[in-house]
């Protein structure tokens, strides 16, 4: 029945389009199998037309090209809407607490994500002189990159674990104006709360801090932000939900998710950025770091890059302790996304990590967790639109969203593998140069 009324509803778009004028700037892509990323199946022989940055025409078959308009052939193809990384650490920006203002590695890494298939990122943790800087160029479109959206500082409470300095802390009422009005003045697309209680302290952090947790919030709503919080466990979990969090950084994986806490975040709408892979990867590479010998990897890292990555991290991994810690939470978090997906909570694509193939490595943990892939790609699109603010106009293929679309090659519903499988990326109605991108591909 769906299917129907959208061919209906369709049909009536073409003869309303054939029946105005046409922009002189537009796109067409026609006979390509459509996955919308609203949850409905694949629509083959399907036609898109963009005008400028916008998607002007769904239709199910075949429309009369528009003059002068560019056609992309997408027999044997698979368009998607363009996937969006909710949760990113952007190279270049701060690194273990160093501000390295590296605005050339942060280009490389952002077309590490064009080139596979993401077409728009937000950053959850960098100096805002850096990231917001490159959020302005990206906007006016000054460089190559997908959509950028940055949280500036994430704010801690005292006794948070890593919570050392100052100006970032809240610690009473009467910091909360201050403390988030400094963060504010740059704009940022969220305010990022971290509560990640220290273990190795005596005094516990979640029950002294519930009321002031919700005047953050109340804080930021009232001025038109929203707030996503950082939270590792089930106590935590419940505390933000309770104080009204508009998100949530990270799927909990230090215990298991019961009843009472997955109807709370179902039934209030909260989205979760995954992030599993942050955990998976520091977990596994203490091991074996031969899950970056892939194509992928290899044609988006260089080798300076792919080196810190194998060796240099590994070894920081290994000292650290951290691959211990985590491997026996890997179930955790993976069960917990299958128990959030089966309640209905919804869920946002976000990988925690630095480059594009992790994104990508993201989804096949879903697959891992047992979700369906076509819930996959809502997660990646619709879901995680939602979770930036951008719904209205980003994450599905739709009449008058913004054109971010990706054509893949092979079809994502017969293997999550073929996500990698990316030929054309379109950013707000353009075709994004892949060859041009600063890549090893490209050398």
């Amino acid at each position: 029945m769906r299917q129907l009324v959208q061919i209906v509803f369709s049909q009536f778009l073409v003869a309303g389009l054939l029946l105005s004028p046409v922009a002189a700037d537009s796109l067409l892509i026609e006979n390509v199998t459509l996955i919308d990323g609203t949850g409905a199946g694949p629509l083959p022989g399907a036609s898109v037309l963009i005008e400028n940055d916008r998607i002007a025409l769904v239709s199910p078959g075949e429309i009369s090209r528009p003059t002068d308009a560019t056609v992309i052939d997408g027999e044997g193809k698979y368009l998607l809407p363009g996937l969006i990384d909710t949760h990113i650490h952007l190279a270049g920006g701060t690194i273990l607490g160093r501000v390295m203002n590296n605005r050339d590695a942060a280009i490389k890494a952002l077309h590490t994500f064009l080139y596979s298939g993401v077409t728009t990122v937000m950053d959850h943790g960098n100096d805002p002189d850096f990231i917001f800087p490159l959020r302005a160029d990206e906007q006016a479109g000054r460089i190559i990159s997908p959509r950028i959206l940055g949280v500036g500082w994430a704010l801690h409470f005292p006794r948070n674990r890593g919570s050392n300095e100052g100006p970032k802390i809240i610690g009473s009422s009467a910091e909360v104006a201050p403390k988030l009005d400094a963060a504010l003045a740059y704009g940022p697309d969220l305010i990022k709360l971290v509560i990640d209680p220290d273990s190795l302290r005596s005094e516990a952090l979640i029950p002294i801090f519930p009321q002031l947790l919700t005047e953050v919030m109340h804080y930021a709503n009232q001025r038109g932000y929203g707030v996503t919080t950082h939270i590792h466990g089930r106590e935590e979990f419940q505390t933000v939900i309770d104080a009204g969090t508009n998100n949530l950084a990270h799927a909990p994986l230090r215990n298991l998710l019961d009843e009472e806490a997955l109807k709370s975040v179902t039934v209030r709408r909260v989205p979760i950025s995954t992030t599993a892979v942050v955990f998976s990867n520091i977990s596994r590479i203490a091991d074996d770091a031969s899950w970056f010998n892939t194509p992928l990897f290899k044609a988006t890292l260089d080798d300076a890059t792919f080196k810190f990555q194998t060796v240099d991290e590994r070894e920081r991994y290994r000292k650290s302790g951290m691959p211990e810690q985590f491997k026996p939470l890997i179930p955790n978090i993976l069960e917990n996304l299958r128990r959030l997906h089966e309640a209905g909570a919804l869920l946002a694509l976000g990988s925690d990590r630095t480059y594009g193939p992790m994104t990508l490595q993201e989804l096949e943990l879903y697959v891992a967790a047992g979700l369906p892939l076509l819930d996959i790609i809502t997660i990646a699109t619709r879901n995680a639109a939602i979770y930036i603010g951008k719904g209205d106009d980003l994450g599905t293929v739709t009449r008058g969203k913004l054109a971010d679309l990706i054509l893949l090659r092979e079809n994502p519903l017969d293997d999550v593998a073929n996500f990698a499988t990316v030929e054309t990326v379109i950013k707000g109605g353009q075709r994004i140069d892949l060859s041009a991108l600063d890549l090893p591909v490209n050398d």
